[in-house]
């Protein structure tokens, strides 16, 4: 028959006779009606199941007692939720991931225009045994960051001009590639800076910052940059001290690191007292640059910071240097100044700066507990 494009590209050409033709498209009608997903919100992806060695009964059953059944099933939810709940992708790929590895998954990301057909993404011979992998590492980073991280999650940051290197990202993290980490930090700096100047609150601009940090981590995790043994996994609530909490996150291993993760933390707090005393206002965040700042950017922040801090403490009738802030303070300028060998980059430094921002509260948390425990040694 006519074959578009003629011979020229010989590998896009497969012949196969009429009734195999047939067999085909009606398997791939199959898995259209009954194997299509949606993905990270709003894309979908037709999910094409392989045993490792055939068997057609026992293929049969896989696709209607384990992957039919999780899709249509409705887990006691209204009726009108079946369609979203059918559709969700976590479901099936979670119900995919409590098999043995007998078979593997095939996932496809096509995109439609009128008759035309171009493939996204192409993930071939996933096993059961990866997608647990994967769900592990959601579960450390929820439990380490409090959010329910998916990769919808990622999808908010690379959907308005990343969506090529969205497809990217999927296919690292479910091969185990690393991702160009230049790049994710570009993308994601990117994103927090328009979050930035949307002037939100700040209790919403530190979700933002958390989300970040999980697409970052999830990404080193996957890609075999970052090792969860040995980690605690409530590492957040176990730790009793800053330090604890610090060696939590395997990007703070120097002294640099900390010092800026801190000082964002300084920051965060000096925000949420102007945020009080100006009627939501928060002028300090023009001193931010737009998160492009650079090593001397930083360090004049960090007095600047404090200055403002002593200048709030002076004219309110709350006190803003409690010993909590103190310590940060102290903690800060000590990482600061033992940080000689800064091998960070801007955007690393940054981000750094950043995830100390959205985990400020964590920080003044962990220095609850310390104090309380100082408290009864000292009496005791």
């Amino acid at each position: 028959h006519f074959i578009h494009g003629g011979f020229r590209r010989k590998e896009f050409v497969f012949p196969v006779c009429y009734e195999c033709g047939l067999k085909l498209k009606e398997g791939w009608n199959f898995v259209v009606r009954n194997l299509t997903f949606n993905f990270a919100g709003k894309l979908k992806f037709h999910l094409i199941p392989e045993l490792v060695i055939e068997d057609k009964e026992k293929l049969k059953w896989l696709v209607e007692k384990r992957l039919l059944k999780t899709a249509k099933k409705v887990d006691g939810l209204s009726e009108e939720a079946k369609d979203k709940l059918v559709q969700d992708e976590r479901r099936i790929l979670k119900k995919i991931s409590e098999e043995k590895n007998y078979f593997t998954v095939h996932l496809l990301f096509l995109k439609k225009r009128n008759d035309e057909e171009k493939i996204n993404l192409y993930l071939y011979g996933i096993y059961p045994s990866r997608l647990k992998e994967l769900f592990e590492f959601k579960g450390y980073i929820d439990r380490l960051l409090g959010i329910n991280f998916n990769y919808s999650t990622v999808w908010d940051f690379f959907k308005k001009d990343y969506q090529k290197q969205f497809y990217e990202y999927t296919r690292s993290t479910f091969k185990g590639v690393p991702f160009n980490n230049v790049l994710l930090l570009k993308i994601l700096l990117e994103k927090l800076k328009q979050l930035l100047n949307e002037k939100k609150r700040l209790n919403t601009f530190e979700r933002d910052l958390k989300k970040a940090l999980g697409v970052y981590l999830f990404s080193l995790l996957t890609g075999g940059g970052l090792n969860m043994e040995g980690k605690n996994s409530n590492c957040l609530e176990g730790s009793q001290t800053l330090e604890e909490f610090l060696d939590c996150f395997p990007l703070l291993g120097g002294n640099a690191e900390r010092g800026l993760f801190l000082l964002g933390v300084l920051t965060e707090k000096l925000l949420e007292v102007q945020e009080k005393r100006l009627d939501g206002n928060k002028p300090f965040l023009k001193k931010l640059k737009g998160l492009k700042m650079g090593k001397r950017d930083f360090k004049n922040l960090f007095t600047e910071v404090v200055a403002k801090l002593e200048e709030y403490n002076q004219a309110s009738d709350f006190r803003v240097l409690t010993k909590k802030v103190k310590k940060v303070i102290e903690k800060t300028a000590q990482y600061l100044l033992s940080s000689q060998d800064w091998k960070l980059s801007d955007k690393e430094a940054n981000f750094i700066f950043a995830c100390g921002m959205g985990l400020s509260q964590k920080v003044f948390e962990i220095l609850d507990k310390e104090s309380p425990k100082k408290g009864k040694n000292q009496g005791g």
